[in-house]
C-alpha cells in the first residue's frame, strides 16, 4: 500500500516572531534565596524534598525513561532458547525401543528497520522523556512559588493582626471617653454610634486576618506533606520579613524562552511529529531476519544426535486492512496539529502573563511608594497631635483620631508591600524562575 500525501499542518509559532531568543537552556536557580529569608529557604527546600505531587511528577519521568528503553529494545537482536525433554517409545516391524531425549531450539531475530519505524518510535519516546524532565522543573518552580506566596500571606496577616490589635485597643480607650462625653452632653449620641461601628469593623477585620493566617499555615503544611502541628515549630516563631527584590527597571523578554512549560510543549510537538512518521511506515512491509536451530539428543534410538540450522528473512506486506492504517495516520496528524496549537497558545499566553506581571509589579511598586509617603505624613500628623495633647492644648480624641488614621494607612502599607512581593513572585513564575539581567544571558 502507498501512504497518502503529506497533510497540511499547523505552523509552529517561532520565538523570533514574538521577539524573544530561541534555544535558551532552562536555568536552574535558587531564586528564593534573593529574598534573604532563612525561614522561607527552609520551607521551600523541605517542600522540594517532601511534596507528594512533585513525587508523582518524578514517577512520570521514570515511566517516560522506561518507555524509551522499551522502544530501544526493538533496535537490538532478540535471542530465545527453548528446551524440551522427555521420553520416546518406538514400535513397528522391529524390536521396540525406548529412549529419553533432549531438544534445544535456539532462535535469533532482528528487525530490519528499513523505513525508520523503530527509530521514530524511539525518537518519540525520547522527546516525551525530555518533556517529562522539564515538567519536573516546572512543577518544582510552581511549588516553590506557591510556598512563597503562602508564606507571604502568613506574614501579611500576622502583621495585620498586630496593627489591628493596637487599633482596637486605642479605639476602646477612645470609646470610653466618648461614652462619658455623651452622658454629660458634650458630644451627640451619633458620635458614639460611629465609634462603636468602627470598633466592630476593626474586630471583623481582625477575625478575617486570623482566619487567613490559619489558612496560610494549612496550605504550607499541605505543600510540605505535613500536618499543621508538625509545621508549627517552623512558622510559629517570629517571622523574618521578606526583603523585597531590587526594583525592576526592565525585563528581558528573552527569559520566556527558558520557561519549562514552553519547552515541554515543544518536545511534545516533536514527539507527535515522530509518531506521524511511525504511522506512515505502517504502509510499508516489515522485514525480519531470523536465524534458528534445533539440537536433538537421544539415548537408544539412532541416530542419537541431530543438528539443524536455518536462516530466513520474513516480510509482512500490507494489502488491505479496511482503512486501519489511514485512520492511524489521520489520528497522528490530528494529534500533531493539536500539539502545535497548544504550543502556540502557550507561547502567546506566556508573553501575556509576563507583560501582565510587569504591569502589576510596577503598579504595586508605585502604590507602595505613595502609601509609604501617606503613612509618613499621617505619622507626622499624629506626632503633632500627641505633643499638643501632652501640652494640654488639644483634646485626647483628636490625638486618638490622628493615631487611628496613621495606623490605618500603616495597615494599607502592609497590604501594598505584600502586593509588591506577590507581583514579584508572579513575574518569577511568568519568566520561568528569576528575572535578573544575568539570567537573560545564561546559556
Amino acid at each position: 500500500m502507498i501512504p497518502p500525501k503529506e497533510a497540511h499542518h499547523q505552523q509552529l509559532l517561532t520565538p523570533e516572531e514574538i521577539g524573544i531568543r530561541a534555544e535558551m537552556q532552562i536555568r536552574t536557580c535558587r531564586w528564593w534565596e534573593d529574598f534573604r529569608d532563612p525561614q522561607l529557604n527552609t520551607l521551600i527546600e523541605m517542600g522540594l524534598r517532601q511534596n507528594l505531587n512533585l513525587q508523582q511528577v518524578s514517577y512520570r519521568l521514570s515511566l517516560a525513561k522506561q518507555q524509551v528503553l522499551l522502544n530501544q529494545a526493538g533496535q537490538k537482536v532478540q535471542a530465545n532458547l527453548k528446551l524440551n525433554g522427555g521420553g520416546l517409545a518406538a514400535k513397528g516391524d522391529f524390536p521396540s525401543q525406548n529412549s529419553a531425549f533432549a531438544l534445544a531450539l535456539p532462535m535469533v531475530g532482528y528487525n530490519l528497520d528499513f523505513w525508520g519505524k523503530i527509530e521514530n518510535r524511539v525518537l518519540a519516546a525520547s522527546n516525551r522523556e525530555k518533556a517529562a524532565q522539564v515538567n519536573v522543573t516546572q512543577a518544582r518552580l510552581a511549588l516553590a512559588v506557591s510556598i512563597a506566596q503562602s508564606y507571604l500571606n502568613l506574614q501579611n496577616n500576622r502583621q495585620q493582626k498586630q496593627v489591628l490589635h493596637r487599633m482596637i485597643t486605642n479605639q476602646k480607650a477612645a470609646e470610653e471617653i466618648i461614652v462619658g462625653s455623651v452622658k454629660r452632653g458634650f458630644l451627640p449620641y451619633e458620635e458614639l454610634l460611629q465609634s462603636q461601628s468602627y470598633s466592630h469593623l476593626l474586630r471583623a477585620e481582625l477575625t478575617g486576618a486570623k482566619a487567613q493566617e490559619i489558612l496560610a499555615k494549612n496550605q504550607i503544611a499541605l505543600y510540605l506533606a505535613r500536618t499543621t502541628e508538625q509545621l508549627a515549630p517552623l512558622v510559629d516563631g517570629k517571622l523574618t520579613l521578606i526583603a523585597p527584590l531590587q526594583e525592576v527597571l526592565s525585563i528581558p523578554m528573552n527569559l520566556l524562552a527558558r520557561r519549562p512549560d514552553i519547552q515541554g510543549k515543544k518536545w511534545i510537538v516533536q514527539a507527535y511529529a515522530a509518531e506521524i512518521k511511525v504511522a506512515r511506515t505502517a504502509f510499508y512491509p516489515d522485514f525480519n531476519l531470523m536465524l534458528g536451530g534445533a539440537f536433538l539428543a537421544m539415548t537408544n534410538i539412532h541416530p542419537d544426535k541431530l543438528s539443524l540450522l536455518s536462516g530466513s528473512i520474513a516480510t509482512s506486506l500490507p494489502l488491505y486492512d479496511g482503512g486501519l492504517r489511514d485512520a492511524g495516520l489521520s489520528i497522528a496528524n490530528i494529534m500533531y496539529d493539536r500539539a502545535v496549537l497548544d504550543y502556540n497558545q502557550s507561547l502567546l499566553g506566556a508573553v501575556r502573563e509576563a507583560s501582565d506581571a510587569i504591569i502589576l509589579l510596577k503598579t504595586s511598586q508605585e502604590q507602595e511608594m505613595l502609601t509609604g509617603i501617606s503613612t509618613e505624613k499621617q505619622r507626622q500628623a499624629y506626632d503633632i497631635a500627641r505633643k499638643k495633647y501632652q501640652r494640654g492644648i488639644s483634646p485626647y480624641l483628636l490625638m486618638n483620631q490622628a493615631e487611628s488614621r496613621w495606623q490605618q494607612t500603616f495597615l494599607n502599607l502592609i497590604k501594598t508591600e505584600t502586593a509588591t512581593l506577590q507581583s514579584q513572585l508572579r513575574l518569577i513564575m511568568a519568566l520561568g524562575g528569576g528575572y535578573s539581567p544575568k539570567a537573560a544571558t545564561e546559556k
